[in-house]
């Protein structure tokens, strides 16, 4: 009888263990935080995408960044881009509003006298890997030119070979207040796990807001697309025979912010 009842206690200690070890964690994340702390409280949080891309969650684990603070970056691959590397993982807002995730910057390096040249009378160019397919100068979307010798007043830049030309009368570092593109990001997040949730954030600009590559994905009451380039929510099956199911988008608002939709010949511009 002894034996029998101290099999019990110990099967009723290792569901209890086992309980236990399933419990799902929260994660804070807000600007103000640090990443040297633990995550597990607002008094804790951390503060940066790459430190939410390199954890490794367990499943049902909720990631929360701070409503209203805003994650904006340039950096063209990870740990800039918010990618998780785990699992069936929920990423929400906590506190009022919802956290943005932006690659909407200013042109790198731009307000730099030295980094402009004269290209041809009032068309000054700089250096400039990534393409951007939308520019703000001024806090504007501007209209591209169809080419170099077209680029003026109305029609104020042109990217090609890794050079950005712009119009103005002085050095665009001291004519403008402010160039900005959202396409220093091509992806401002991707989503390559399965089972990932992502609800009550803001997701803008990049040339693709939300990337999916995995299946099982959900998104839900998520502003989407401010100031993209190309598209909103993009899915795109990256393994050649492999399949994407289960993808589950609903209760969004989508919208572009400051659009235009144009086409000049061979050169299209559109953005919906």
């Amino acid at each position: 009888m002894d034996i029998l009842i101290r099999m019990k206690i110990y099967i009723l200690f290792l569901l209890l263990i086992g309980s236990l070890s399933a419990v799902s964690e929260t994660y804070y994340i807000k600007t103000t935080g640090n990443d040297l702390n633990t995550g597990l409280s607002d008094g804790q949080a951390w503060t940066s995408i790459a430190k939410v891309n390199s954890f490794s969650f367990a499943d049902n684990d909720s990631v929360l960044f701070n409503g209203g603070d805003i994650w904006s970056y340039s950096g063209a691959v990870s740990p800039y881009r918010l990618s998780p590397t785990s699992d069936n993982i929920y990423i929400g807002s906590y506190g009022t509003g919802q956290a943005e995730f932006s690659s909407w910057v200013e042109i790198p390096n731009w307000t730099v006298y030295g980094n402009w040249s004269l290209y041809s009378t009032n068309v000054w160019r700089i250096s400039l890997v990534n393409f951007p397919n939308r520019l703000y100068i001024n806090g504007k979307d501007s209209y591209r030119s169809a080419n170099l010798v077209g680029i003026n007043s109305t029609n104020k830049w042109r990217w090609e070979s890794n050079y950005l030309y712009v119009y103005a009368t002085s050095n665009p570092s001291i004519f403008y207040n402010s160039i900005k593109s959202g396409s220093e990001q091509s992806r401002t997040i991707a989503i390559s796990k399965s089972g990932i949730t992502l609800e009550n954030i803001k997701v803008s600009s990049g040339n693709t807001c939300v990337l999916i590559s995995a299946s099982n994905t959900t998104i839900k009451n998520c502003t989407i697309g401010n100031r993209v380039n190309l598209g909103g929510i993009q899915i795109v099956c990256e393994t050649l025979g492999d399949s994407i199911d289960n993808v589950h988008i609903y209760d969004n608002i989508l919208a572009t912010g400051d659009s235009l939709t144009y086409t000049y010949l061979k050169d299209p511009h559109s953005t919906g």
